[in-house]
């Protein structure tokens, strides 16, 4: 059983930037190529109908077929990235997904066609959670959050791209042409994969958990099934209500069967940790309100607004633009001001973009689209980056691929929820309010109330992760703080001052004219010592190792500590410490005498001004010591 979470591993696989970069575009690029997959066929689907003569029913499965397989196979496809490697489940998803658009051109049976659908959703469940795994097992962790900043944008701009992609295909070409785009960019992304990328997989491989597996992959099958045919059939309907329960019973008894295994293919424990359970909670709830906005405002902007698909799709470009250069500033400002802050506040611009987007009507002016999918974009960047950070950070380097299975499943399951609330959602107000008002006036009457309870789930994730992610009050751990701050401060100076030849040679006379120059045995142990830390401590240190410092954003190795980089020039670092504070605080022992470091602050309200490290006030010899020694 998994007693701790530790973080993933500190040595990365891949060495150098320019490495790192390319590691990073290929796997991007094949991230790129299955999300993008999701979204394509919907502006395809009257030229596919045309040419296949394909019903309503069939139609629907050509598209929900590569969902419905994609979420039921992460699991199981993460747990197998682990066991034989991750880069080996890249090669063979991205040969499937290539293989299976390939002969998908061939077709024109709209049977055959949504099978070829369900084995690109096989060859996508390999794909994605290797890439992010091999992102979080190649990448050290100074670039990390980066890296996973990027992989975030690329994930939640790529279905925008991908509806793009398509109208302008379709512009020129037959509906095959977007199949002859999977393949080209498949082949790309192999290649890439073969050149570049590492392989990852565990010296040590924990077994695989074939029962495990297949209650998961029945589970989420059988809810996924009856969530996207939730619309068709009512929500009320037997088979919609027997499809939930019966998939929720075989997820309890996932989680059963699982809490009693060794080696489980998930632990349920997992979710008792705060920043897991929020960031698979966040992600779900973001994805949620995105895909069934995408849905929503398609239908706006080509019923409403008479746009083509290619239009709206441009029309769509604007969120894009607000994500990228957020996602990209989300690992400085959880650098900066901790992981809860970014998060959050990404959340609620969220929201904010989706009350703006709630209130459109059809005489609006672009700008009045654009000004919500800019924040709403902005929101994603920001909030997206620390909660997929949260969720693989939480898990040790042997599960990276199934922590990055439920980061991408709770995508899936999110997005498939949006699509079927919020369509239900609108076309229920739809109805209701077309009898006494026009069709335009009814559709944007159900544009108002879906958008508006998309926007309080993501107010209602913002108070949740918030909630998760607030410190327990514990009693006097001010007074803790404040002590351990002391501390640290001075074991600093101590490190900077003994480093320092000119003071140290200051101290060694103040003690000599103090003992009177008497060969006293204690203080000749004592200058040896001093010596020894002078010369230990002349070389160049790069961290103070303190329990009160340690980073606990995921993606931080178990050695980063905040405030930990050392350099002789700080202004602060004045006055020196005790032997015991540097030993406390991991580094080598300065002195044995416990001289007290006086705080900038305080000197500045005691009237003292401030020197800066190494300064020696003129005056007599005594005064240089009181300075030094904080006397």
């Amino acid at each position: 059983m998994l007693t701790t979470l530790p973080t993933p591993p500190q040595t990365p696989l891949v060495r150098g930037p320019r490495h790192q970069g390319l590691v990073l575009a290929v796997t991007c690029l094949a991230l790129g190529t299955v999300v993008a997959a999701m979204a394509s066929l919907n502006v395809a689907l009257p030229d596919i109908a045309r040419q296949t003569h394909a019903d309503q029913t069939q139609q629907a499965w050509i598209v929900d077929a590569y969902s419905l397989v994609f979420a039921s196979l992460l699991l199981p496809a993460g747990a197998v990235g682990d066991r034989y490697g991750r880069r080996l489940a890249l090669l063979v998803g991205l040969v499937v997904f290539g293989a299976g658009s390939g002969v998908a051109t061939l077709t024109t049976d709209p049977t055959a066609l949504a099978g070829l659908r369900a084995l690109l959703g096989v060859g996508a469940a390999l794909i994605m959670p290797a890439t992010l795994s091999t992102i979080t097992s190649s990448f050290p962790a100074q670039r990390r959050a980066a890296a996973v900043s990027i992989w975030t944008a690329v994930a939640g701009a790529s279905g925008v791209v991908g509806l793009l992609a398509s109208g302008l295909l379709l512009q020129w070409w037959s509906w095959q042409s977007i199949f002859w785009l999977n393949v080209v960019l498949a082949a790309v992304a192999l290649t890439g994969t073969l050149l570049v990328v590492p392989e990852s997989a565990e010296r040590d491989p924990l077994p695989l958990d074939v029962v495990g597996a297949v209650l998961a992959a029945a589970g989420i099958a059988v809810l996924v099934y009856a969530v996207i045919e939730a619309p068709a059939y009512g929500w009320t309907d037997p088979v919609t209500v027997g499809g939930i329960a019966l998939g929720l019973l075989i997820l309890a008894g996932f989680v059963v069967i699982e809490m009693g295994r060794r080696y489980p293919l998930l632990d349920p424990r997992l979710f008792t940790n705060r920043r897991f359970a929020a960031g698979s909670l966040s992600i779900t709830l973001q994805f949620f309100a995105l895909f069934g906005f995408l849905f929503v405002i398609m239908q706006y902007l080509q019923s409403v607004r008479h746009y083509s698909a290619l239009t709206a799709a441009l029309g769509l470009l604007t969120m894009p633009i607000g994500m990228i250069p957020s996602s990209r500033l989300s690992p400085y400002l959880t650098e900066r001001f901790g992981i809860r802050l970014p998060w959050v506040a990404g959340l609620l611009i969220v929201a904010e973009g989706l009350m703006v987007l709630a209130h459109l009507d059809s005489a609006d002016p672009y700008w009045h689209i654009a000004s919500g999918l800019i924040p709403l974009g902005a929101g994603l960047g920001l909030a997206m980056p620390p909660a997929t950070t949260a969720i693989t950070g939480a898990l040790p380097s042997r599960l990276q691929n199934v922590g990055s299975a439920v980061n991408d499943l709770a995508r899936e399951l999110g997005g498939a929820l949006g699509i079927a609330v919020l369509g239900s959602l609108l076309t229920a107000t739809y109805r209701n309010h077309l009898p006494t008002a026009g069709a335009v006036s009814a559709f944007c009457t159900g544009l108002h109330v879906s958008l508006t309870g998309a926007a309080l789930t993501i107010v209602a994730a913002a108070i949740a992760v918030a909630a998760l992610l607030r410190r327990p009050h514990r009693p006097g751990r001010h007074r803790r703080s404040r002590s351990a701050w002391r501390g640290r401060q001075r074991a600093r100076a101590g490190f900077t001052a003994a480093s320092d030849p000119k003071r140290v040679e200051l101290f060694q006379q103040r003690h000599r004219d103090s003992a009177g120059g008497s060969q006293d045995p204690t203080r000749l142990a004592h200058r040896e010592r001093l010596g020894q830390c002078r010369e230990d401590l002349g070389r160049p240190l790069e961290r103070v190792r303190t329990e009160h410092d340690r980073v606990g954003d995921p993606g931080q190795p178990a050695g980063a500590y905040r405030r930990g980089q050392l350099t002789r020039s700080e202004p602060q670092l004045t006055q020196f410490v005790g032997f015991r504070g540097a030993k406390r605080f991991g580094g080598q022992p300065s002195f044995e005498g416990a001289h007290r470091r006086v705080d900038p602050r305080w000197q500045a309200r005691a009237g003292r001004s401030h020197q800066p490290v190494g300064h020696v006030q003129p005056g007599s010899h005594q005064q240089r010591g009181n300075q030094l020694g904080g006397r």
